[in-house]
């Protein structure tokens, strides 16, 4: 609704100041231009806001901020940012599922914002949608030679935003399935993400009988802070560090009763569980069977063939 506080009551000779009924005077109030949407407390979170993707919007338009914020609040845990370089800042603090970004605004525009995350192994795995009100072709391919994911030309219809962003989580979701699949190494290295995950896989096999080789030890190698590799795999995968670890050995020992004749407690040995107990369990719920029902069957097929 668009309300004009217009009237015909001013006399020719008027210095200007219009007289306006007391229901349009709301209207001429100065509005803060520095006014961010209502940030929720960690204790207004609900369970069901812990489990949405989480979005950073880099906005420095306050009236668009409004409106990204009406058209995806009950999908999304929003937070904000004022400019390209807060939005940089906050980006890798929270690392977010993904990022809507202006192009131009003050202090970093949205390529220099792009540039900077893409480069970044914090933050490389993000997805960025840029919108500008800039429609010509230039413009688009420039933003996605900075990395930008997707491209929405203001002004964008809701339903194109929605689909846009379903989109771009469906492909984290099928990265998601690849990265959990044990033939995963065997495919060649054809994304960004591909290297960190086959990186941090590779780490886990080559310490495969250490029972002592965890979280730390994965941050140390690839250089990042244990909260970085946990928020990074958890995008990619689906997993935190240690289930991803506890993953991969669960894994191997499959393997090593498919291939070879060991024994449960040699597996569970060789994969870094010294608690046999602890790896039965761990086996039947990751496999729905116990490791000696998966070893004679595995084993009773192969003699079969």
């Amino acid at each position: 609704t668009i309300r004009l506080p217009i009237t015909h009551e001013a006399s020719l000779e008027s210095t200007g100041k219009y007289p306006l009924p007391m229901s349009d005077q709301a209207l001429l109030k100065p509005r803060d231009q520095a006014a961010l949407p209502a940030l929720e407390s960690p204790t207004d979170v609900t369970q069901s806001k812990k489990n949405q993707p989480t979005l950073l919007l880099v906005e420095d338009n306050q009236d668009v901020m409004h409106y990204l914020t009406d058209c995806l609040k009950a999908t999304y845990l929003l937070h904000y940012a004022r400019n390209g370089r807060e939005g940089v800042d906050l980006a890798r603090q929270i690392v977010p599922d993904i990022i809507i970004c202006d192009v131009m605004m003050p202090e970093k525009d949205g390529f220099e914002l792009c540039a900077d995350l893409k480069t970044d192994p914090r933050t490389d795995h993000i997805p960025i949608v840029l919108l500008t009100a800039k429609a010509d072709l230039d413009s688009k391919l420039e933003g996605l030679e900075y990395g930008a994911d997707a491209y929405l030309t203001k002004p964008f219809h809701r339903q194109e935003l929605h689909i846009r962003l379903e989109k771009l989580i469906a492909l984290r979701e099928l990265l998601q399935a690849k990265y959990n699949q044990p033939e995963f190494s065997r495919e060649s290295n054809r994304q960004r993400e591909d290297a960190f995950v086959l990186k941090v896989r590779q780490l886990i096999l080559d310490h495969l009988d250490d029972e002592d080789f965890g979280v730390e030890d994965v941050a140390a190698a690839v250089y990042l802070s244990s909260t970085h590799v946990y928020r990074k795999l958890k995008a990619l995968t689906g997993k935190s560090t240690s289930h991803f670890i506890r993953q991969i050995r669960l894994q191997e020992a499959y393997k090593l009763f498919e291939t070879t004749e060991m024994n449960v407690s040699e597996v569970a040995f060789s994969v870094g569980f010294k608690d046999l107990s602890y790896f039965s369990r761990l086996f039947s719920q990751y496999y729905g069977k116990t490791a000696s029902e998966t070893a004679k069957e595995l084993r009773g097929g192969n003699k079969s063939r």
